[in-house]
C-alpha cells in the first residue's frame, strides 16, 4: 500500500518599502523620513508573493494579505488585496499562484507616522493562502522605516540702505 502524504504548500512574502520624499522609486527593506514630521511622509509599500511549495502541481489561492501599518490595532490595516495594485510575473496569470510565479502588490502613498530621531516604524505585513486541499499557509515580512535628524537650515535676509536717498528703508537692492 502506497498511501500520499499531503505537502504543506510553501510561500515566501517580501515586504519593502520605498519613501517618497527620496524620490528614487527604489524599493529596500528600510529607508529612511525626516524625524519631526519635516518633508514629505509618505511611503509605498511593495509585497512580493513567491510560490515555493516542493509540490509543484498544487497551486496557491490567497486568501488574506494584510498590512499592520506598524500598529497592534487592526483599525488601520491596509487590506492589500483591495487596496494594492496587483502585477503578476510568470506562469500563466490565472488566478491561482503556481510554484514559480510571483504576484507583487503595491500600496502607495501611505503616511508614516510622525517621529523623532532614531525612531523607527516596523510594518509587518502577513499573507495566508490556501492549496486545493483546503491547507493553509501564511508568512511574514517587515518592512522598516527610520527617522532621521534633519539638517539645520538657517535663512538670513540681506538688505540694504543707501544712506544717500535719507529714507531710511531697507531694500533687498538700492541703487546708489
Amino acid at each position: 500500500t502506497v498511501t500520499h502524504t499531503p505537502v504543506p504548500p510553501a510561500s515566501d512574502l517580501q515586504n519593502t518599502v520605498d519613501v517618497d520624499a527620496d524620490a528614487d522609486s527604489v524599493f529596500h527593506e528600510s529607508e529612511a523620513v525626516a524625524a519631526g514630521g519635516v518633508g514629505v511622509q509618505t511611503a509605498d509599500y511593495r509585497y512580493g508573493r513567491t510560490h515555493t511549495s516542493p509540490a509543484s502541481t498544487d497551486p496557491l489561492t490567497i486568501t488574506s494579505l494584510v498590512d499592520d501599518r506598524g500598529t497592534v490595532g487592526t483599525g488601520d490595516d491596509i487590506n492589500v488585496l483591495t487596496a494594492g495594485t496587483l502585477v503578476k510575473t510568470g506562469g500563466d496569470q490565472d488566478a491561482l499562484l503556481e510554484t514559480g510565479e510571483t504576484w507583487t502588490f503595491t500600496v502607495n502613498d501611505v503616511l508614516v507616522p510622525v517621529g523623532d530621531v532614531g525612531d523607527t516604524h516596523i510594518n509587518t505585513a502577513t499573507v495566508i493562502a490556501t492549496n486545493g486541499s483546503g491547507t493553509p499557509a501564511s508568512d511574514s515580512d517587515t518592512a522598516t522605516v527610520t527617522h532621521t535628524p534633519v539638517p539645520p537650515a538657517i535663512d538670513l535676509p540681506q538688505t540694504v540702505d543707501v544712506d544717500a536717498d535719507a529714507d531710511s528703508v531697507f531694500h533687498e537692492s538700492e541703487a546708489v
